[in-house]
């Protein structure tokens, strides 16, 4: 096809963005159609960054590319949930959305901010993915849209956003002690220290 990791990642952030504004219709097959791309934005963020590594093409495009599509995706699946749910129930799932939304998005946000003033990739928990709660915390994120999906169809989505309340606590407090890590991981003038990079 003659696709660059960088064409990949922008197709990624590309979808991403289109299933945020599906998500936030608060439309039902407009919530299913918007779980399906960020479930293809999914598997594209692996075989973009697959390519970078097989290539040894790293650039800051893919990376910012990368950080809208986990944006779009943190920020409004939580959202839109919540707007469907409170359309379609008695219950203000909204402002549950919203506490998820800040306690995923905070962090995130952190970390891209990081990689724009460093110039570089940041990821101090690529040294730990073998453990079992990096490993675990990194495929129950995978997790959601195939199971919001599952839930519009089956109906109990109320579930998952309160299941999403719990998982987003340990999220935040897991993210931002990596977070804490990462930003130890350069000296003075920005440069990785001894053992990173």
């Amino acid at each position: 096809m003659g696709l660059s990791a960088n064409n990949v990642s922008l197709i990624m952030a590309l979808a991403s963005i289109t299933g945020a504004i599906f998500y936030l219709s608060g439309i039902k097959p407009l919530l299913m159609a918007g779980s399906i791309l960020f479930v293809f934005a999914m598997v594209l963020d692996h075989t973009d960054g697959d390519m970078a590594r097989i290539t040894k093409r790293y650039s800051m495009k893919g990376i910012y590319c990368d950080h809208i599509h986990h944006t779009c995706e943190e920020v409004f699946t939580f959202i839109g949930l919540g707007i469907y749910l409170t359309i379609t129930s008695n219950v203000d799932f909204f402002f549950i959305g919203i506490i998820i939304t800040a306690l995923l998005f905070i962090p995130a946000y952190f970390r891209a901010t990081l990689c724009w003033f460093m110039k570089k990739e940041v990821r101090f928990d690529d040294k730990y993915r073998g453990l079992p709660l990096v490993f675990l915390y990194g495929n129950f994120f995978k997790m959601w849209h195939p199971l919001i999906l599952i839930g519009l169809i089956f109906k109990f989505t109320n579930y998952i956003i309160l299941l999403a309340l719990i998982w987003s606590v340990f999220a935040f407090f897991y993210r931002m002690y990596i977070f804490y890590k990462e930003c130890n991981m350069f000296d003075e003038k920005n440069n990785y220290k001894k053992g990173f990079g």
